[in-house]
């Protein structure tokens, strides 16, 4: 059976030249019976993306990815057994996987983790406040962590009032 790097060399230059980028994605399950997770959305004009800059995928969207990584895998084959395929958006509480993600969602609340401890801990909630050179400056009351954003193993938004609402403001636009 395939990594989830190795199905992702696979399928991301077909998925790219269609417009849409994989944000996260993810084999789990039972080895007889996996399931591919995809997340993805669509692809940005440039690194300099905003919270304004609308990249989700419709349904329609995500039928058609669907269909380019089914065949492609048919192709492909690199699952022993049988294989459950979900494509998805990343949603309102997304995964944060690059480091324009994290500009992309200053101001708002987010939860990091990393592999081992920067500044006497592993895990971190807070507001992004910053992104500069590849350090994300996030505020928890009032204490500020610098963290490298090469020492992040996962970081994710948090649903909060204030995201819903920003979320709200925008589709009303």
């Amino acid at each position: 059976m395939a990594n989830a790097k190795q199905i992702d060399d696979m399928i991301r230059p077909a998925l790219e030249d269609m417009g849409f980028e994989i944000v996260q994605l993810t084999i789990s399950g039972q080895a007889n019976r996996p399931t591919l997770q995809i997340l993805a959305e669509k692809m940005p004009a440039n690194e300099d993306v905003s919270f304004d800059d609308d990249l989700r995928v419709t349904v329609d969207e995500c039928q058609l990815i669907s269909k380019t990584v089914s065949a492609l895998l048919d192709v492909e084959d690199p699952f022993n057994d049988p294989y459950m395929l979900e494509v998805g958006s990343p949603g309102i509480d997304r995964p944060l996987v690059k480091l324009r993600d994290y500009k992309r969602f200053l101001g708002h609340e987010a939860k990091i983790e990393a592999p081992f401890v920067i500044e006497d801990r592993k895990r971190y909630r807070g507001i992004i406040e910053a992104v500069e050179d590849n350090v994300i400056t996030l505020k928890d009351g009032g204490q500020e962590f610098l963290i490298p954003f090469e020492k992040i193993e996962r970081g994710k938004l948090i649903l909060t009032d204030e995201l819903l609402n920003a979320y709200s403001k925008k589709k009303e636009q």
